[in-house]
């Protein structure tokens, strides 16, 4: 408690402090008018500045009908954020400057040239005091041109390709002309640019093409007098006269090679008829002269004529004789000229052998002759590679020629930067803003008056210490003996005393002396063996001794079925004097209801766990009640049981929380997923006394007479049967008589 008194938080006296910001009231009035007059003075007396503004529009303005050929199956090139932001540099480029200067002669007008009209004596005090710089050590170049850039801003729009060109001046008319020809001098330095290049490109190219015409005929000339030398006359395109020959040649060998195969092969086949027919020879068709066709029908009407007469007379007779000679006489002369036509066959076989041999004769002559002009023809390709690129180079320089001398005025050429809004003249200056100026310097001049008065007050002393206001009384023993104050009489107990009544009669407990103590406990010990059965207190408070295993499980059985149906039982563990320890018979308590199965949760209120090895550590009840920590967070696990408990926590809060809503929904939550709720409420009053309406069962320790003094003046809140007491913090016997 000592701790908690020494870092009790201070607070500001707010009654205090309103009596003094109400006593500067007319300091602060004044103060406000003051300011917002100066400023509205201001407002009125200076110089109106105006802005006019272009905007020009960064895109590619060629076209297909103004695009050079040699770019017509080119893609448009693209413009990204980096050439939008160089030319954003190059509208504010010094040479650009400079020309809006001379174009609109700015070199004479004294807004711009301070010098012209001398210095006024203001800025002479300034120049003497080192606050401004002295115009007259600068060149009148210089002067103009830092005032000139000193109103012009250049910007572009974040992702678009638009530039804002902007002019502050105290002549609207001179701002939109400035403004205007900052744009059309920057569209004109891209075409004389452009002009200037193009001048460059056709001045090259008119070199280089004459040039190239000369070594382009001289390519040509070498490729003709090396073909007249080699002998590489062409035929056609790309046939040379000795390609020629050589493919004519082979053609003529093939068909005389064929026309002997031929020869010979219709030479055998007529000799293999005659050896396989013998004198009744058949020529086909394809082999028949005149004369064989003609033998060959006088045969068949031979043949035709001896089977006719057969049939009337023998073979002996004269006239079948007859007719058989002549029939052998036909054969003979068939199988004669069958013979002449196999040699004729056979000398056309040796007349094509002949020709076929001579060919190839020729043949080779000409492949040799060909071999030479292929080797001749490897140079002469290179020769006309020479000659092609030569005239192809040629053909693109004119080309381009061509293009750059139609595109040689600078008037005519395109630029890539288009004019999107011309700077108007504006009749509203941008500065000074008379409203907003005033409105911000009266609310910033009265938040500066008030905190002024405040860091006053503060200081001469508004804070007080809260801390006093939190310390609770300490149980100092009287040296008299007080009486116990008995039972209060039924009117007396039906309405409920108010909160400040209740801590009033428990700090007057706290007051009874060392004296009754030692009586009572001498008086209670010799009426109440160790062992024997609950000893009945006066007014009736139920003492259990857990050195007793009865009482041990009587006490259980009176904690299990305190609770209210479908929730867990909520005990409050309190001691009668501040010279006993609750927790430690909090803590066993809990403990033993653990190892009997149930699940348990111990609350610490006070924070006196810390000798019984339970760490304290962390967030725990008093941030759970204010909403700044959560269950997950704020529970803990007892290393020594399967008990869960929650510490005090950080927060040293006012005990009166107990009774807020948010600590009945807090005890309300661990009742729900808990069959038991144990709270250490130590020997704090009011911390027993919030607790005594949100618990199920109360159970005191300590000094049996205060004890039973305390158990009367809670019973005026809660019911009597609610209320229990021990005799002794050793739990050793209840742990063990617990049943499972």
């Amino acid at each position: 408690m000592a701790s908690s008194q020494a870092q009790a938080p201070q607070e500001i006296n707010l009654a205090y402090l309103l009596a003094r910001l109400w006593a500067a009231k007319f300091g602060v009035l004044f103060f406000v008018l003051g300011i917002t007059g100066l400023v509205y003075f201001y407002t009125q007396t200076t110089s109106p500045k105006y802005e006019a503004e272009a905007q020009v529009l960064i895109e590619a303005q060629e076209t297909a009908f103004t695009r050079p050929e040699v770019q017509q199956g080119d893609s448009v090139p693209s413009i990204d954020d980096r050439a939008v932001t160089s030319q954003v540099q190059v509208m504010r480029s010094r040479d650009v400057a400079e020309q809006v200067i001379d174009r609109l002669g700015l070199r004479d007008d004294p807004r711009f040239d301070s010098a012209l009209d001398g210095m006024s004596p203001v800025q002479s005090v300034m120049v003497l005091l080192g606050l401004s710089e002295d115009p007259m050590l600068l060149s009148a170049e210089e002067r103009v041109y830092q005032e000139f850039d000193s109103g012009l801003s250049v910007f572009n729009i974040p992702e678009s390709r638009v530039i804002v060109v902007r002019y502050k001046s105290g002549d609207p008319e001179l701002a939109a002309q400035i403004a205007n020809a900052v744009v059309e001098i920057y569209q004109q330095t891209q075409r004389t640019t452009q002009a200037d290049n193009t001048r460059s490109a056709t001045s090259f190219l008119e070199t280089e093409i004459a040039e190239l015409r000369q070594q382009v005929g001289e390519a040509e000339a070498a490729v003709a007098r090396f073909r007249s030398g080699s002998g590489l006359f062409l035929v056609t395109d790309n046939l040379t006269l000795s390609t020629q020959q050589l493919s004519e040649l082979s053609s003529e060998l093939t068909r005389a090679r064929a026309e002997e195969s031929t020869a010979r092969s219709r030479a055998e086949e007529i000799r293999e008829l005659i050896a396989q027919q013998g004198t009744r020879v058949a020529l086909p068709d394809s082999f028949a002269t005149p004369l064989t066709q003609r033998l060959q029908e006088e045969q068949a009407t031979l043949r035709a004529r001896i089977a006719e007469l057969s049939a009337t007379l023998l073979p002996a007779h004269p006239r079948l004789q007859e007719l058989n000679a002549q029939l052998s006489d036909l054969g003979g002369q068939i199988r004669a000229e069958a013979g002449r036509i196999a040699q004729r066959f056979d000398n056309e076989a040796r007349v094509a052998s002949a020709r076929a041999g001579a060919l190839q004769d020729e043949l080779a002559r000409l492949s040799a002759e060909a071999a030479r002009v292929g080797e001749a023809e490897v140079e002469l390709r290179a020769l006309e590679r020479e000659a092609s690129a030569q005239r192809d180079l040629l053909a693109s320089y004119l080309v381009r020629f061509r293009e750059a001398a139609t595109r040689d005025d600078a008037a005519n050429l395109p630029t890539n930067a288009r004019i999107i809004q011309t700077a108007q003249v504006e009749r509203d200056a941008i500065f000074p803003q008379t409203m907003p100026m005033i409105m911000i310097a009266f609310v910033g001049s009265f938040a500066l008056a008030l905190l002024s008065v405040t860091s006053h007050a503060i200081l001469a002393g508004a804070v007080r210490d809260e801390s006093m206001d939190a310390v609770e009384p300490r149980f100092e023993p009287r040296t008299t003996p007080v009486s116990v104050p008995s039972a209060p009489s039924p009117e007396e107990a039906n309405p409920a005393p108010s909160g400040r009544d209740a801590i009033a009669r428990l700090q007057t407990l706290a007051a009874s002396t060392a004296a009754t103590t030692t009586a009572t406990r001498a008086a209670t010990s010799a009426q109440t063996p160790t062992g024997s059965a609950p000893a009945t207190m006066p007014n009736t408070v139920r003492t259990y001794s857990l050195t007793d295993a009865q009482d041990c499980r009587m006490l259980f059985a009176h904690l299990r079925k305190s609770g209210p149906p479908g929730a867990g039982t909520r005990v409050t563990v309190g001691a009668a004097d501040e010279h006993t320890v609750a927790g430690g018979l909090a803590l066993h308590l809990a403990r033993a209801l653990a190892e009997a199965g149930r699940s348990v949760v111990m609350i610490d209120c006070i924070g006196d766990l810390s000798g019984a090895g339970i760490s304290a550590d962390g967030p725990g009840f008093y941030e759970l009640v204010t909403g700044t920590a959560g269950f997950d967070s704020s529970l803990h696990k007892d290393p020594d049981s399967a008990l869960h408990f929650v510490p005090s926590g950080f927060t040293q809060a006012d005990r009166s929380m107990i009774a807020d809503d948010a600590a009945d929904l807090v005890f309300s939550a661990l009742a729900e997923n808990y069959d038991s709720v144990v709270v250490n409420a130590g020997a704090d009053p009011q911390l027993l006394l919030e607790c005594a309406n949100i618990n199920d069962a109360m159970v005191l320790c300590g000094n049996p007479a205060r004890v039973n003094v305390l158990a009367q003046t809670l019973s005026s809140i809660v019911s009597r049967d609610r209320i229990l007491s021990v005799r002794t913090q050793t739990a050793t016997t209840f742990q063990a008589a617990i049943p499972a």
